[in-house]
């Protein structure tokens, strides 16, 4: 019991830190809190000069996880998440925590190319919080014969060594 609790906890704080860093970009810009010439100004411009150029490669992560999924390769598909042990998953009320255990888990549960059906994600949305963050939301749906899943998905994006990479997930699946 302890532990469920504990892991909504995690699940809470995150959102929360998510949420409020949002929301304090956004009213900065909106209420003109940030002074021009100021260094956070400069770093807020330097973002908003390449927002697009960020929103358009955290896409390409995600297609990039798509057409690996779509091809059978669960490992390509892993390669799109930072390769360590403070990776975080969390799904259907269990929380796993770095990549090889989170790769396993995919692979115990999706053991095959049929089992894997054909993945698709839609209303994807990518709010680029920094020039090293971002948080990605949307729907997934696998298609296939039996029990065909979908539901909804946050992911942080981290730039790491120039990429972007998952270092949190929280997927849910449609009741």
């Amino acid at each position: 019991m302890k532990q469920k609790y504990f892991i909504l906890f995690i699940v809470l704080i995150s959102f929360l830190f998510s949420g409020c860093m949002m929301l304090a970009m956004r009213g900065d810009r909106k209420m003109g809190m940030i002074e021009k010439n100021s260094h956070a100004s400069h770093e807020n411009n330097g973002l908003e000069k390449h927002r697009a150029h960020y929103d358009k490669e955290i896409r390409e992560v995600l297609t990039e996880q798509v057409r690996n999924w779509n091809e059978g390769s669960i490992e390509g598909y892993m390669n799109t998440y930072e390769k360590s042990d403070s990776i975080l998953f969390a799904s259907g009320g269990n929380i796993t925590f770095g990549w090889q255990t989170l790769f396993e888990r995919f692979q115990k549960k999706y053991p095959n190319k049929e089992a894997m059906g054909v993945l698709t994600f839609s209303d994807l949305r990518v709010e680029v919080v920094s020039e090293n963050f971002a948080v990605a939301f949307g729907r997934w749906n696998i298609a296939r014969n039996e029990n065909p899943p979908n539901g909804l998905f946050t992911l942080y994006v981290k730039k790491i060594n120039g990429n972007w990479k998952v270092v949190h997930d929280h997927s849910s699946v449609a009741e």
